[in-house]
């Protein structure tokens, strides 16, 4: 199953909002958004507050709707609040409802399918209780039986830590259904992950215990290998011929490997016997993708989960730029004034981090402490009015830190000075539209005439 579309009323922040996702082998209707290169991911940004972890918790809402009823679900302060209502007036329903495309996963059948699903949530006094959902059964019934491949959603909030004992897990599925525990932890920050040493050694599947180790050392990069070194209850990755236990790995690689192990979990133990785990189908959302993760590894991971999991629907929220110059406009949708929208006037893959977030994706003023822009404020309205110390100390402000030379260091002179100082040139040339100055003609050097010269002369 994909999301093709969105729509959200009164739930949260949003008193209205309306999505078309990008998801495999899509065809874009009239009025959608092209299909975009990396067509199975979907990046969600805005402002802390704006409303990206609300998508993902409509999307979830949707999504399950046949089986969120006595799921455990418990909806806290999603209705959306009027605060500024008469405290008598009825406020109109919550609704999260969602346009579908089920695979040959989900029905058996070849040919893909549409169909819609919806959850309609009240405010009843200081709670919040679901009113009507799509029914249980028909095309739906498999959603009932954990046991099913079919209708695959995992959700991973940003919150992401892992289980302390295989107890957690195994006495989850007397509060909570299974489909609703895929997804819990986008509602409830305590929700825990499932460790990977909490179930592969058991698992009794060797195919599948080997497609689970290649999967994760592809996608641990070429930082570490992992090749199932068991030991002690606990796996090892290895870095350099030295081998180091998951729990002594960063926060960035355990908070990865952590939702990954339990997205690998699910699919392993819920899916059709002989199917590559690869190639399984279905929806996949995470707040805060980019959660401790270094620079260089938020250029690249986003097209790393897609081309590992190419069947696969993912959808992103993240503050990163390095991960929003990774896509494609088609791929991103940005909270403005309330609302999601796409920005196809305004293309972005490839482009700088600067660039990123000075454009209408971020909409950062400026990428400098204040401190700085300040100085260099000064140092310009200077140099404008002819002053020509203010000119050369502008170029020097622009390609180095303020503390140079403050702490006996180079003064500038290192390499992020000296890289700087092309990038500022072409800013100064840029900001005051001029060419660079022609070079001076070189300079004519008189000669001695030699004795032949000499003697022409004298005759003369």
């Amino acid at each position: 199953m994909y999301l093709r579309t969105l729509e959200l009323r009164n739930l949260r922040c949003f008193e209205s909002a309306s999505l078309q996702f990008q998801f495999p082998g899509r065809k874009a209707k009239v009025g959608e958004p092209p299909v975009a290169t990396l067509d199975n991911v979907n990046l969600i940004l805005g402002n802390n507050g704006a409303g990206k972890s609300t998508i993902l918790k409509g999307s979830a809402l949707a999504l399950l709707a046949p089986a969120l009823q006595n799921s455990g679900f418990f909806a806290y302060s999603l209705v959306r609040r009027d605060f500024h209502a008469a405290a008598n007036r009825s406020l109109p329903l919550t609704e999260a409802r969602a346009r579908v495309v089920l695979t040959r996963q989900d029905t058996g059948k070849q040919a893909a399918q549409e169909a819609e699903l919806f959850t309609l949530l009240s405010r009843d006094g200081d709670e919040d209780t679901i009113v009507d959902t799509t029914p249980r059964g028909g095309l739906f019934a498999p959603m009932q039986s954990k046991e099913s491949p079919a209708f695959l959603v995992l959700g991973y909030g940003a919150t992401r830590r892992m289980a302390p004992a295989k107890e957690f897990i195994t006495t989850r599925s007397k509060h909570t259904n299974l489909r609703y525990q895929r997804v819990q932890s986008l509602f409830d920050e305590e929700l825990t992950m499932v460790q990977l040493a909490h179930w592969l050694p058991q698992f009794s599947n060797a195919g599948r215990t080997k497609q689970v180790i290649h999967l994760m050392d592809e996608l641990l990069g070429n930082q570490y290998r992992f090749t199932g070194i068991y030991r002690g209850g606990e796996y090892f990755v290895e870095k350099d011929g030295t081998e180091i236990p998951f729990a002594a790995l960063s926060d960035g690689y355990r908070a990865f490997i952590g939702w990954i192990s339990d997205l690998l979990y699910h699919v392993c133990f819920w899916s059709k016997s002989g199917a590559k785990l690869r190639d399984i189908e279905g929806v996949v959302m995470v707040d805060e993708i980019d959660l401790h993760l270094h620079p260089d590894w938020q250029r690249s991971i986003i097209l790393t989960l897609a081309s590992t999991f190419r069947r696969l629907q993912f959808i992103f929220t993240s503050h990163s730029p390095l991960i929003t110059g990774s896509l494609e406009w088609p791929n991103i949708w940005v909270m403005r004034d309330g609302t999601p929208v796409q920005l196809p006037d305004e293309p972005i893959n490839g482009l700088s981090a600067d660039q990123v977030l000075l454009s209408p994706y971020f909409g950062v003023r400026a990428t400098r402490a204040d401190v700085k822009m300040e100085r260099l404020r000064e140092l310009e309205t200077r140099a404008q009015r002819g002053d020509p110390e203010a000119a050369a100390s502008f170029m020097r402000e622009l390609s180095t830190g303020l503390e140079a030379g403050k702490y006996g260091t180079s003064g500038g002179k290192g390499r992020a000075a000296k890289a700087g100082i092309g990038k500022a040139l072409r800013a100064l040339v840029d900001r005051y539209d001029v060419a660079p100055a022609p070079p001076e003609p070189p300079a004519m050097v008189s000669k001695k005439p030699g004795p032949a010269k000499r003697a022409r002369i004298r005759k003369r």
